[in-house]
C-alpha cells in the first residue's frame, strides 16, 4: 500500500477507535434526530470517562501481505487523558527478530520508542495523526449526515457520510443500538473497508467489538482480535512517564551483517 493509502489507513484506524468510544453504549438512533444522537453520544463519552478511570485492551493482529503473514501483539493503556500503546511485531520473512514500538501520550507531548531507532519526540502534526482517540467533543465533523438506510447481515442500519482529514467515510450505524457495524474509507484510488463484530459488554452499558477486520478493496488485510479488556484495574502513572521506558535495542551491526549475508546468498 502506497504512502497515501497508509495515511488513509492510519486515519481509518483512529476513526474506528474514536467511534468505539462514543457509540459503544446501546441506544436507538433515528435519522431525523441525527444531531441529538451525536449529542447523546458525546454525553455518554464524557460519562464513560468518569466511570472508566483506566482501561487496558490487549489484542492480537494478523496482517496478510504478498510476502507472507505478519503477526503482532498490541496493548493499549488509557488513564486520565493519557495513553500508552505497545506493539510487538513478528516478521519471519525478514529474519530480523521481533520489532517493538511504544507510543506514549503523557498529556502534554507524544513520545515514540522503537527497537531500531530508539527514543524520539513526535511532532505536533504527527502526534495528531497518531492520536489513538480524539476529544469527545471533536470526534465528528459538521458535514456528517445520514444519506440512506441499508441492511447489514440482517441488521437495519443508517448509512452516515462524512469527510475528515481529506478522507471520505461511510459508516453503517445500527438503528436499534447505534452500534457501528461496518465502514469504508476512501481517498482517490485507495479504499479501506472495515467490519466490527463479536460485541461484548465491558462495564455497565459500555460495549466493545472483540473482532475488527480491515479490507483493502475486497481483500482481507488485517484482523484484530481482542484477547482481554480490563477496566478500572488501577494503572500506575509510571506507565505514562516516557523517562520510565526501558526499550531493548537491536544490534545494528549484527543486523546489517545478516542482511549482507542474505543478499550474497540470494546472488549465488
Amino acid at each position: 500500500m502506497q504512502s497515501k493509502g497508509m495515511n488513509m489507513y492510519r486515519t481509518t484506524v483512529v476513526l474506528i477507535l474514536t467511534f468505539l468510544l462514543v457509540f459503544s453504549a446501546r441506544h436507538a438512533a433515528r435519522a431525523d434526530e441525527w444531531p441529538a444522537v451525536l449529542r447523546d453520544a458525546q454525553a455518554k463519552c464524557e460519562r464513560q470517562r468518569t466511570e472508566i478511570r483506566d482501561m487496558v485492551i490487549v489484542e492480537d493482529m494478523v496482517t496478510t501481505t504478498d510476502e507472507g503473514e505478519i503477526t503482532a501483539e498490541h496493548t493499549l493503556y488509557r488513564k486520565d487523558g493519557k495513553s500508552r500503546v505497545e506493539m510487538t511485531m513478528h516478521v519471519p520473512q525478514a529474519d530480523m527478530g521481533d520489532m517493538k514500538t511504544i507510543i506514549i501520550d503523557d498529556g502534554k507531548d507524544v513520545w515514540m520508542f522503537h527497537s531500531l531507532t530508539g527514543k524520539r519526540k513526535v511532532s505536533s502534526e504527527e502526534a495528531a495523526e497518531r492520536s489513538e482517540f480524539r476529544d469527545c467533543w471533536d470526534f465528528t465533523p459538521e458535514n456528517s449526515r445520514v444519506v440512506r438506510s441499508e441492511t447489514v447481515d440482517g441488521h437495519d442500519c443508517f448509512v452516515v457520510e462524512m469527510t475528515r482529514d481529506d478522507v471520505n467515510h461511510h459508516l453503517w450505524l445500527e438503528k436499534s443500538t447505534s452500534r457501528i457495524l461496518q465502514g469504508e474509507s476512501f481517498q482517490e484510488d485507495a479504499r479501506v473497508r472495515w467490519a466490527l463484530s463479536d460485541f461484548r459488554k465491558v462495564l455497565g452499558d459500555y460495549e466493545y467489538p472483540y473482532r475488527i477486520d480491515l479490507f483493502d478493496g475486497q481483500k482481507l488485510m488485517t484482523t484484530m482480535t481482542v484477547k482481554s479488556i480490563t477496566a478500572n484495574g488501577g494503572l500506575s502513572d509510571d506507565l505514562f512517564d516516557p523517562d520510565q521506558v526501558e526499550m531493548p535495542s537491536m544490534n545494528m551491526e549484527e543486523l546489517l551483517q545478516k542482511m549482507f549475508q542474505e543478499a550474497e546468498e540470494d546472488t549465488r
